[in-house]
């Protein structure tokens, strides 16, 4: 059962109106649960009211005894508060510690938040649905799991998801009615033990898929690039000389042509490390070093949940957001650029003006203006040439995963400062 949690930050659930229509990319306004709500009874003001009065984790706000104004649920994210109606920041969709956010939300308003529950036996992931009418959770099993998961809606609204079922098998699922059902699931490949992969799917609604594959002879996996091709799923392996290209993360820029960012070990077979750049440019791969080390640095972040943020614009540029540490120096975050020309070079620049940007994960606003959200949680704004803006949210969490629609930015994430049960909220961007 899900708990809801009163609101204390700056994101408020219930005091706005997110349903992005203010924004020209903005879907559909999300219908008007407010039937849902009794309200009848006028609450009494702050109270603390007796526990029998709980539903779903929320006091009922008027404590006359019973619990009503539709349970003390705020129809999520669909109108300004009502009578009865008790605001709330954050959505505990589940009890258990959760790990491998990924989150999506529809035209309609429905959200779709994938999670692994880890445990000494093997992992469960999990696809939570928030159904926008009536304004409730409903959470499916997707099997296996480990430290990713993908959920993305495509542009029809289709859902797709990819998990790694039994902690290797990478199962593909679709739904075609906003997640009431699901295919069958389908393997489209087998990862490396402990190893990981990432999803994106095309303007078709086709999937692609970056994974490390089981490499023979060596405990090391590869790079493996696989997409559906009609009713087939067509693959190769990339970046045979390097050693490790690991913590994969793909983008598709102009004609679906894929690219993919590693954390790589001896890159091209050269001592170091760095962050391997591997695109299609309709003819052939390109395998390039992005930014690279020889030693006295590192790459900093929880790696297994997102080693970079990638981004490819639409002039077909690509933006890379990372944190590295050098020998002796604190640790700084970089934004990498990159023109779309074959033969343009990277150019790597530290992002001024922030803190508290471990593990971020790159946005861009309805105005085109980037950002990022970190542990903490923290929101990152792009200000004026270098200099970026950091702002506590005021919810706790880490590994977050973000979606935008609208002005309104979604994050599913893991409650709590160490580990914690997967969490939804929302945070306004402005107009």
């Amino acid at each position: 059962m899900m708990r809801l949690v009163v609101l204390t930050s700056l994101i408020s659930a219930c005091g706005s109106n997110p349903t992005g229509t203010d924004s020209p990319d903005a879907s559909t306004t999300e219908a008007d649960a407010a039937s849902d709500v009794d309200a009848s009874t006028t609450p009494d003001g702050p109270m603390t009211c007796a526990a029998t009065e709980s539903c779903d984790g929320v006091i009922d706000d008027n404590c006359d005894g019973g619990v009503d104004e539709g349970c003390g649920r705020c129809p999520l994210l669909a109108i300004s508060c009502v009578t009865g109606c008790c605001p709330v920041d954050r959505w505990e969709v589940a009890t258990a510690n959760a790990t491998g956010a990924s989150i999506a939300v529809d035209s309609v308003g429905n959200i779709f938040f994938a999670y692994t529950v880890p445990s000494s036996g093997p992992w469960t992931a999990h696809l939570a649905i928030y159904d926008a009418v009536p304004g409730t959770w409903r959470t499916i099993p997707l099997g296996g799991g480990g430290y990713r998961n993908r959920v993305i809606v495509d542009a029809m609204d289709h859902v797709h998801t990819l998990n790694a079922g039994n902690g290797s098998s990478l199962q593909y699922r679709r739904s075609d009615d906003h997640g009431v059902t699901f295919s069958a699931p389908v393997t489209v490949g087998i990862l490396n033990l402990g190893d990981l992969f990432d999803m994106k799917i095309d303007t078709t609604g086709a999937p692609h898929v970056a994974y490390n594959g089981d490499r023979v002879a060596t405990s090391f996996g590869d790079l493996r690039y696989t997409h559906l091709v009609g009713t087939t799923w067509t693959s190769t392996t990339l970046d045979d000389a390097t050693t490790a290209p690991d913590n994969p993360t793909l983008e598709l820029g102009f004609a679906n042509r894929p690219h993919i960012v590693t954390n790589a070990y001896t890159p091209g077979g050269v001592a170091g490390y760095a962050k391997r750049y591997t695109f299609h440019n309709g003819n052939r791969w390109i395998t390039e070093n992005a930014d690279e080390f020889a030693s006295g640095a590192t790459y900093t972040g929880f790696d297994y949940f997102s080693a970079q943020s990638l981004r490819v614009d639409g002039s077909d540029a690509r933006e890379l957001l990372f944190s590295r540490q050098d020998s002796g120096s604190a640790d700084t975050l970089y934004l990498a650029r990159r023109g779309a020309a074959d033969l343009d070079t990277w150019q790597v620049t530290p992002i001024t003006g922030v803190s508290s940007f471990t593990t971020p994960t790159m946005f861009v606003d309805a105005h085109g203006k980037r950002g990022a959200v970190s542990d903490g949680l923290t929101l990152h704004r792009e200000g004026t040439g270098t200099a970026w803006t950091s702002t506590p949210i005021g919810v706790p969490g880490l590994n977050v995963a973000v979606a935008r629609r609208g002005r309104y930015l979604y994050l599913g994430f893991s409650g709590g400062t160490l580990s914690g049960p997967p969490t939804v909220t929302v945070v306004d961007l402005g107009p």
